[in-house]
């Protein structure tokens, strides 16, 4: 559900002036995984971590900005602890994949150097 959900969930809401900032999130974190290309010649480290920063940046405000408005009661108790429950989820996904990335980007770069160029790109489990 995840990030289609947010965009959804923001769709339903009566107050739709968070539409807009919970469209970009979902924008800017599936831009970020679609440029992420795990061929290791490619890969850049710190510009993944820096694309997760912003990431990290932008969910930080929206969550805030969530609160606000609940607290304003602009957006009811139960679509705010839905809408925080996506986030959170999108959140960790989000995590999760980075710390994955930071695992296997240097087992790719150390295939790279131990593999015949040949042999590269063919699984053989």
């Amino acid at each position: 559900m995840g990030v289609v959900g947010i965009r959804a969930a923001g769709e339903a809401l009566a107050d739709k002036s968070l539409l807009p900032d919970l469209t970009g999130y979902t924008r800017a974190v599936i831009n970020c995984l679609v440029k992420i290309e795990l061929r290791s010649n490619q890969t850049n480290v710190n510009q993944i971590e820096t694309s997760f920063a912003s990431l990290e940046e932008d969910y930080q405000s929206l969550k805030e900005r969530l609160l606000r408005s609940g607290a304003t009661g602009r957006i009811g108790p139960r679509d705010l602890d839905h809408l925080l429950d996506l986030l959170s989820l999108v959140h960790r996904v989000l995590e999760r994949h980075l710390k994955t990335l930071r695992i296997l980007i240097p087992l790719l770069e150390e295939r790279e150097h131990t593999v015949p160029a040949s042999q590269q790109g063919r699984y053989k489990g």
